[in-house]
């Protein structure tokens, strides 16, 4: 008798499949069975029409059988197409089901990861979905009407600027990311377009930029056509170039532009956008943004800046037009490169010169600086005149090879050539250093833009005034560090932090403030040397803080103590002070109390700086800096400043005076730091050349709030700041 046997089931797997596989398996069953329910939903819906016309019809006449037939036909048809769909979907959802169950068998732990990998990213796609609806909630609230229209004091109702937007996109409407949300790297569903356009609406990215409004030459008439160009090493577009048109009122269009590639890792990116008229750039701009795995709030999520504007097609918030530039500097792969503004390619251009050779130039204008102070103070005890034609020379002839090496030693001459070099006097030129390149600290106010006269015997060829960076530009330096804003903390009275040496001209010093003192603008705290330490520059919080003292930055090969002995200086303070940093091989200043090192300051300022003060460096050296990236300008911003005015070289007490209090009037009428700076260095600069070796460093907006303090203890008041 022979024994029954049940035939084995036919299997479909006969070896072990992939990962991706076994994904593609996964996902055909989960698309098959939402596919079927779809269907048989509509197979349903179907069903539920065609009762209901054919009682509609009975109740209105009675049945004709042909007539029947024939109208309801093509509800028999559609119901008979959904059901071979849905049978057919079955038929393959089955061999699937059977394929998923010998995974399950043959491989289970694959099968198992790749069912825990999609459920976790259905709970991240619905985390996502849910903040997406928070977003919407917030954005469609902040539309509400306030009645309050007013931005840092302007109605912006007729002003119009370059305004930029995120948006997450799905298959049925576009939601604006607002700028204080962080862009999302899982898109769950979504895309993510970024938006560009001339208008005056709010819901946009904020500015890290004083506000320009678009104007146009006379020439032209509206409505304007512009090419907006989009580039970026971290976002991959579905299109790159659009036009938008500005008519005579009201907003432009929308350039739209898709990201089809997000960044690879989480963290900060950065787009640029080129606005050109008739093939001529009119602006540039950069877009920084922080990318994570889901949107997160964050005041500095998204901030954008004007890196160019041209001065025919720009006004700014004081009512000049006038250009302004931004020049990138970041290191790439090790090199050091520079944005070029090049909109048909990629705008980085290597640059030849490295820091150590840039360094090494930079020093040599630093030894030019301590010969020129000498020969300065030299003339004060003789009372001989210090002439700029004699004196500027040598320092033009050392800033010009600088520039030359900046600028033409690599593929960015095309770049200097026109837009660097032919900016017009009064424009705002901005040299911003990248993260990478943080170290790379340059004299820009002292770079020489021409070829100088030669012949140093002839001096009826001088040096020009405006040929000199710092002379001629309102220039600023910014190196990549935190952003806290336009204002400082507190109204009127400023809190002045006073690290003074004393001195006959703190004397002056003193007299000068006394009436701001009367009339409850400035309030002035004394900071004094504690055991070799500033314990009150840690512990109070300043609007401004002033270094009117002595100051020597330790580097090789640009002073020696024979040298400071050698100068004429009867006190031999300077001798003292250069001894003492030789001795502690460290940099360090005097003020009231005694030396305090560069190093103690380091371990001191710890923590960030209370109020995120406006400071003034007025000593001598304190924007010399280290072959490192090691100096006072680098410590103070990198804990808190939200600018700081620093020397490139010695300076004389009377000129630090004169700086220092015209510098503070004029942020007392309300200008910000780089325009009270640009006026004040530029006025002195006429008279004596040292002026020129001011820069500042850091936030050219940043500004007092001069309203008077109504309640001292109140400081949740609301500000208008940009970030």
């Amino acid at each position: 008798m022979s024994a029954h046997t049940t035939p084995e089931r036919q299997r479909i797997i006969s070896e072990p499949r992939t990962k991706k596989e076994i994904e593609n398996a996964l996902d055909a069953f989960r698309k098959l069975k939402e596919a079927i329910e779809e269907w048989e939903k509509k197979l349903a819906v179907a069903k539920a029409e065609l009762t209901q016309l054919l009682a509609s019809d009975l109740a209105a006449a009675p049945l004709s059988v042909d007539g029947a037939l024939a109208k309801y036909k093509p509800w028999i048809a559609k119901r008979e197409e959904l059901a071979a769909q849905v049978t057919t979907a079955k038929e393959l959802f089955a061999v699937i089901e059977t394929l998923i169950q010998e995974l399950e068998e043959q491989q289970p732990a694959i099968v198992r990861a790749v069912e825990q990998s999609y459920r976790k990213q259905q709970q991240s796609e619905e985390t996502l979905r849910k903040a997406i609806e928070g977003i919407a909630k917030e954005v469609e609230k902040s539309r509400e009407p306030t009645g309050d229209r007013l931005e840092c004091g302007r109605d912006l109702g007729f002003e119009r600027s370059v305004a930029a937007s995120f948006y997450l996109v799905d298959a049925s409407k576009e939601q604006l990311l607002p700028d204080t949300y962080t862009l999302p790297a899982m898109q769950g569903g979504f895309q993510i377009a970024f938006h560009f356009w001339i208008g005056t609406e709010k819901d946009k990215i904020r500015s890290k930029s004083q506000p320009a409004y678009i104007t146009k030459p006379a020439d032209l008439t509206y409505p304007i056509t512009f090419q907006v160009t989009v580039w970026s090493d971290h976002f991959k577009f579905a299109n790159c170039s659009q036009e938008i048109i500005l008519p005579a009122t009201g907003s432009s269009n929308h350039a739209r532009f898709i990201i089809d590639k997000l960044p690879a890792n989480t963290g900060p990116a950065e787009l640029f956008v080129f606005l050109r008229h008739d093939g001529d750039l009119v602006g540039a701009f950069r877009v920084k943004v922080l990318v994570t795995e889901k949107p997160e709030e964050f005041q500095q999520a998204q901030i954008i800046e004007d890196i160019y504007l041209h001065g025919s097609w720009f006004r700014f918030q004081d009512g000049t037009s006038r250009s302004a530039l931004t020049i990138l500097i970041t290191k790439k792969q090790g090199n050091l490169q520079i944005f070029t503004l090049d909109a048909t390619g990629n705008p980085w251009a290597p640059a030849e010169f490295n820091e150590t050779g840039i360094y090494e130039r930079s020093k040599e204008i630093y030894r030019e600086l301590h010969n020129l102070a000498n020969r300065a103070e030299k003339a004060i005890i003789n009372k001989e005149e210090f002439k700029f034609r004699k004196e500027a020379k040598r320092l033009a002839s050392l800033g010009y090879p600088l520039f030359v090496e900046i600028f033409y030693s690599g593929t960015a001459g095309n770049f200097a050539e026109k837009y660097a070099q032919h900016l017009g006097e009064g424009s705002t030129l901005t040299v911003a250093i990248g993260r990478e390149a943080e170290n790379l600290y340059i004299p820009w106010g002292l770079l020489y833009d021409r070829e100088p006269p030669a012949g140093f015997s002839d001096f009826s060829r001088v040096p020009k005034l405006d040929g000199f960076w710092g002379y001629k530009y309102n220039l600023i330096v910014r190196h990549s560090v935190e952003y806290y804003g336009v204002f400082a903390n507190r109204q009127l009275p400023l809190r002045l932090g006073a690290a003074w040496l004393d001195h006959k001209e703190t004397d002056l010093l003193r007299e000068t403030f006394e009436p701001y003192e009367r009339s409850n603008k400035i309030t002035i705290k004394s900071i004094q040397t504690v055991n070799h330490s500033l314990p009150t520059l840690a512990e109070q919080e300043f609007d401004l803080i002033q270094f009117f003292c002595h100051g020597h930055t330790k580097l090789l090969g640009v002073s020696t103590v024979q040298e400071a002995v050698n100068r004429d200086d009867p006190s031999n303070a300077k001798a003292a002070l250069v001894q003492a940093s030789y001795e502690l091989n460290d940099s360090l200043l005097e003020l009231s109390g005694g030396l305090v090192t560069l190093s103690k300051l380091k371990v001191l300022l710890k923590n960030r700086l209370p109020g995120h003060p406006i400071v003034l460096l007025s000593m001598c050296e304190s924007a010399q800096v280290s072959a490192s990236g090691t100096g006072f300008v680098p410590l103070f911003l990198n804990k808190g400043a939200r600018a700081v005015i620093g020397t490139e070289g010695p300076t004389l007490w009377t000129l630090s005076r004169k700086m220092d209090t015209t510098i503070v009037k004029r942020l007392l009428e309300g200008r910000t730091i780089s325009q009270a700076f640009y006026e004040t260095r530029k006025e002195l600069a006429k008279n004596h050349v040292l002026a020129l070796i001011y820069t500042l460093y850091g936030d050219a907006d940043a500004k007092f709030d001069l309203r008077p303090t109504l309640n001292s203890k109140n400081k949740s008041r609301k500000r208008c700041q940009r970030m």
